[in-house]
């Protein structure tokens, strides 16, 4: 019987509509319940407690009276007559109950004005998605069920799974040659191959949704909607088959959201088997595309849980819990709202402890994962439109998307307030939660932290001493890379045919002058045709002795000697030559190398580099971002690729401040700086910084022009700043 405290309290005027399709979730139990909507074509998912509350809706019982059935049903969960409002309000707004009282229809009639006025502002705020609707593939998805209904048998799926098997452990054993192509595919988005490339991924995304409708209608499903989902201008298909909710086995929806994975892991692996036994090309690396594509595709987005796509799907159903995405992210809401505002809990639930702040756990990284998507999104589509020189559209989408998140927190905030203004006993504890909470936000994003970047180097000869070749000639090294040598020590001694004879023939000229000019002297008194000529006989002696000392200098410069103390060190190799000159022209390697004795070296023709570890220097490579950070002395620890285990420490001894033109080919060739094709000028804007190195006794010093990754220590910086300078150095908005 009824308490006065419930007869006196309203009833609520509002009742379950008779026209829902209501099932149950799973066969093995009732603990979740489909709910479709004829009309809309919506579903909902209901748990027993929720359903149970929509059923004790009669327009006749108080919310009191609703909620001590409830508390006398379910006596094992926590009910709240603020959280019966809440679910009661969601409820309306989604079309669920219908009013016992006349005027309802009217209300709704401006709802749905309300809605169709706002439609192209919500339109404006998903620029970087929209759905237009398409056709009905009913007949096309009983067609194939028709011809390709087999798939779905056992041993056909069981045969996929292990083609899928074989592909990966292929893949493993060629990871070598994997790892060496993966720079070719950024041949696929040049201006000829992008079209290519696009209609590549329309095929996988048409396949990954024929297989979700395939899978669906398959297993007793309808499927009456085929549109196009444009996704940062990329037009995608879409197939809705939300009629596999009603399915109650779970087995069998899993199938149906796992059946776009599937397509795109098996068609994966058959580009994986294809790109193994194809040749170079572009069939070949354009499989080798595909095959990432997909499998990148299934795991970092439609088979990554935390997106609500097929893997979510997969999960929630596995996992038992339908409103997986709604109530984990409601829990993590709630733990915020009970820490900042001090509200209390929202939300009725049998979960246990470990479960319930594992969906906060699912929950927090999930919008923080959505996040991350969104941006990385936002960061290629800036890349991809700025090489047609679109970037400006970028700040549109950009503008969307803030204000979409924008608005999204003005609406809970909003709410917040309401629920604050309307007890004044949480006013206090909310103001200084706040507080508090805005406090530590200043503080994680102001307070300058320790930063450092990553940089490629060069170990390079920085400020030895270069050891040329003075003049052309046959080489004969003397010395070999790691000697130590002193001032004046021979490095090398060329040999010079045509040199050597050039001297003896001035050495003549020079006898035969200065004997003419004596003969002149010797006779002038007595003879004033021998007085007359004696000048230009000097003069002739005069030139004679110039020209001799000239290539006497220049036979003095065939043996190459040290310019000071220190280790001899190899310039750069000399790769081999593509074409040859003439004989004996076509020299490769190092000019001290002991098989290139008697090759024909070129006058200025680097031999060597003469210096000590400590004139050694490391040329670090810094985007413009990046240089306006490092500071002269900074600390730096470098790892070299050949030497991955030793770590070697310097300090900054020069930032150049104009750009580098030119790029070593060891970066080039080890895939660390990406170059313009057949050239060795950088893609982008690169700075030199000069590092000093600290070589002690017990580290292998790693030969000349080794190449690795240095990390530099920044002055600090704040996430605030360091967000703002991402921004700014990425986004042009002009």
């Amino acid at each position: 019987m009824p308490s006065a405290s419930e007869t006196s309290e309203p009833a609520l005027p509002w009742r379950l509509r008779s026209d829902l399709l209501i099932q149950a979730a799973d066969v093995s139990h009732a603990a979740t319940w489909t709910i479709k909507d004829p009309m809309r074509l919506t579903y909902f998912y209901a748990e027993a407690e929720e359903m149970a509350f929509l059923n004790l809706l009669n327009g006749q019982t108080s919310l009191n009276g609703i909620l001590n059935q409830l508390r006398q049903q379910f006596p094992e969960t926590e009910f709240s007559a603020e959280n019966l409002r809440q679910f009661l309000l969601s409820a309306v707004n989604g079309g669920l109950l219908r009013a016992c009282v006349p005027g309802h229809s009217l209300r709704l009639n401006l709802i749905r004005k309300r809605q169709l006025a706002q439609a192209p502002l919500r339109r404006m705020l998903s620029l970087l998605t929209h759905r237009y609707r398409g056709i009905d593939p009913t007949r096309i998805l009983n067609v194939l069920d028709h011809f390709f209904g087999w798939i779905f048998h056992k041993y056909i799926m069981v045969a996929g799974v292990l083609i899928c098997g074989l592909a990966c452990l292929m893949v493993f054993a060629r990871r070598g040659q994997l790892e060496t192509e993966l720079p070719g595919i950024a041949a696929l988005f040049t201006a000829t191959n992008l079209p290519i490339l696009a209609l590549s991924l329309l095929f996988i995304k048409m396949l990954h949704e024929f297989g979700h409708g395939l899978t669906c209608r398959h297993y007793g499903g309808e499927c009456h909607e085929l549109g196009v989902l444009v996704v940062g201008f990329m037009p995608l298909l879409y197939c809705d088959v939300s009629d596999s909710w009603l399915q109650q086995d779970r087995r069998r929806r899993m199938l149906v959201s796992a059946a776009g994975i599937g397509t795109e892991l098996f068609l994966a692996a058959i580009c994986a088997l294809l790109w193994a036994v194809t040749r170079h090309g572009f069939l070949h690396t354009f499989f080798l595309n595909v095959m990432l594509v997909s499998s990148l595709n299934t795991m970092l987005i439609n088979g990554n849980p935390l997106l609500k796509y097929d893997g979510y799907y997969v999960v929630a159903d596995w996992l038992g819990i339908p409103n997986l995405a709604s109530e984990s992210r409601a829990s993590a809401i709630a733990v915020l709202d009970r820490m900042i505002l001090g509200f209390s809990g929202m939300s009725f639930t049998r979960r246990s402890f470990g479960t319930h702040w594992a969906m906060v756990a699912y929950g927090f990284a999930s919008m923080v994962y959505r996040i991350l998507v969104v941006t990385t999104l936002m960061w290629f589509m800036y890349g991809m439109l700025k090489a047609w020189h679109l970037e400006s559209l970028i700040s549109v989408l950009l503008a969307s998307v803030v204000a979409g998140f924008a608005m999204t927190a003005v609406r809970g905030g909003h709410e917040r307030l309401r629920i604050v203004n309307s007890n004044p006993a949480l006013r206090i504890r909310a103001i200084s939660g706040v507080c508090l909470a805005v406090c530590l936000l200043l503080i994680v994003l102001f307070v300058p932290i320790p930063y450092s970047v990553a940089a490629p180097f060069t170990l390079t000869p920085g400020v030895c001493a270069p050891v040329y070749a003075l003049e052309d000639g046959e080489i004969d090294a003397r010395v070999s890379e790691g000697d130590i040598v002193e001032t004046g020590d021979v490095i090398a001694v060329l040999s010079n045919a045509t040199l050597e004879s050039a001297v003896t023939q001035a050495q003549g000229e020079f006898r035969v002058a200065t004997a003419r000019a004596a003969g002149l002297a010797t006779q002038r008194s007595a003879s004033s045709q021998a007085a007359s000529r004696l000048p230009a006989a000097e003069k002739a002696v005069r030139s004679r002795e110039l020209r001799l000392e000239k290539l006497s200098q220049k036979q003095q410069n065939l043996t190459v000697l040290s310019p000071g103390p220190g280790i001899v060190f190899a310039p750069r190799n000399k790769p081999r030559p593509r074409t040859h000159a003439r004989e004996g022209m076509g020299w490769f390697g190092r000019p001290l190398d002991p098989e290139l004795n008697s090759v024909w070296i070129h006058r200025q023709t680097l031999l060597c580099w003469v210096g000590t570890d400590r004139d050694l220097r490391a040329l670090c490579l810094l985007p413009q971002e990046d240089i306006e950070l490092i500071e002269d002395g900074a600390e730096v620890t470098l790892t070299f690729v050949s030497l991955p285990a030793v770590h070697v420490t310097g300090s900054v001894t020069q930032r150049n401040a104009i750009p580098e033109t030119l790029i070593d080919r060891e970066l080039i060739a080890n895939h660390m700086v990406s170059a313009t094709p057949d050239s060795l000028r950088p893609q982008e804007t690169m700075f030199g910084v000069a590092v000093s190195l600290q070589f002690d006794s017990s580290t292998t010093m790693p030969p000349l022009y080794s190449s690795g990754f240095a990390e530099i220590r920044c002055v600090p910086v704040s996430l605030a700043s360091r967000a703002w300078r991402f921004i700014c150095h990425t986004f042009t908005f002009r």
